[in-house]
């Protein structure tokens, strides 16, 4: 009998849905997505970079360029701490961001009393890296680049599902291929 495919790792599963979160995203210069865990690694909440409700988004209209940055929108990691409102983690939690966290957004997170932030990729990192480690060290904070890539994780989500009980089983078969395809906007 085959072993089933393993479940993604708490690790994994944070960075999964930092990456779905990302998919919401409205601004182009930079697509990031957010997940706030409490302490007992329930989802919270998620955000995405993007406008306020209401106001014109990046994909509608077009970026409002002020010294180099998109200011029409709202960061992911401020807006997953908002949309929390007061279901944000206190004393502990998780952030999982698709990108290192910028010095506003992380000093957001130390505000909120989050201990572990993870992140998939780097940006700008040397501007602030710094003062985050140096901030981390004080107040005994996590803060890891996830030695991990989506693709990996997208493909072991999809192998898990294709096991007993998975969604993509007969009923939905698909086939996982070495590589995902490099022309799907043909």
């Amino acid at each position: 009998m085959a072993e089933n495919p393993p479940r993604l790792s708490f690790l994994e599963y944070g960075a999964f849905m930092a990456f779905a979160a990302s998919c919401r995203a409205t601004c182009r210069r930079k697509i990031v997505g957010c997940v706030l865990f409490n302490i007992h690694k329930v989802i919270v909440s998620t955000g995405y970079n993007g406008a306020p409700a209401g106001a014109p988004q990046c994909d509608e209209d077009e970026c409002l360029m002020v010294n180099g940055h998109c200011e029409r929108i709202t960061h992911a990691e401020k807006n997953a701490v908002l949309f929390a409102g007061k279901r944000c983690p206190k004393r502990g939690g998780y952030a999982f961001a698709t990108t290192r966290p910028c010095q506003r957004c992380f000093d957001i997170l130390v505000s909120k009393e989050i201990k572990h932030i993870y992140y998939l990729e780097e940006y700008r990192s040397e501007e602030f890296d710094r003062e985050q480690r140096r901030i981390c060290a004080e107040k005994e904070i996590t803060l890891e680049k996830l030695d991990t890539n989506i693709v990996e994780i997208m493909q072991k989500a999809i192998k898990f599902h294709q096991g007993p009980g998975g969604l993509l089983t007969m009923k939905h078969p698909l086939r996982i291929e070495e590589q995902f395809p490099t022309d799907w906007n043909e």
